[in-house]
């Protein structure tokens, strides 16, 4: 690594200098504005809070976890972009109707 004045230039080993990535802009829609966007129409809140955990050390209890998710039933959301597509799980193959 150089300085010169108010820049500086780094270098690999062997003394070549690394070249500046140029800036560029992300097309539109996308980024985070549109995250941002994305959240508040779905009203979640993302703050410095949002991340810290209430988890205080102790070992999970499996069996009650394993129970919990034994009693959630997905319930079908529309895609945040308004596409067709849904985050339904696809349909359990039906059995035979007839026996043999």
């Amino acid at each position: 690594m150089t300085r010169e004045h108010e820049r500086i230039r780094f270098h690999t080993p062997d003394g070549r200098e690394l070249l500046p990535v140029p800036q560029h802009r992300l097309p539109e829609g996308t980024g985070a504005s549109e995250l941002e966007r994305t959240h508040e129409q779905l009203g979640l809140v993302i703050d410095a809070g949002t991340a810290v955990t209430r988890w205080n050390g102790d070992r999970m209890d499996v069996p009650w976890a394993v129970e919990g998710l034994c009693h959630v039933t997905p319930t079908p959301q529309p895609h945040p972009h308004g596409d067709e597509r849904s985050c339904e799980r696809p349909a359990k193959p039906q059995a035979p109707s007839h026996v043999c």
